[in-house]
């Protein structure tokens, strides 16, 4: 996954295994249920905004590891080294 800093927000392309495109957006902690959201643009222009616990059944497990590792790196204190983005 390619990160991004946007603002206070950490951003990253995503794929969920049904075929929709969206973003997820790490906000805060994982102890926040909002603190890692997927952003998926529907028709009509429609944004449905949902937490990635809401979508485990349709991500690979490798890109649940990544958005939880980075949360925790970017929001969290258990001492992961902190990110550098470019």
């Amino acid at each position: 996954m390619d990160w991004t800093r946007q603002g206070a927000a950490v951003v990253s392309s995503i794929e969920l295994t049904t075929g929709p495109r969206g973003k997820v957006v790490l906000v805060g902690p994982r102890e926040n249920p909002k603190g890692a959201v997927i952003v998926i643009a529907g028709a009509g222009g429609v944004v449905d905004t949902r937490p990635v616990s809401a979508h485990l059944d349709y991500l690979p497990a490798a890109v649940v590891a990544e958005v939880l590792c980075m949360q925790e790196r970017v929001f969290g204190a258990s001492g992961l080294p902190p990110v550098h983005f470019s």
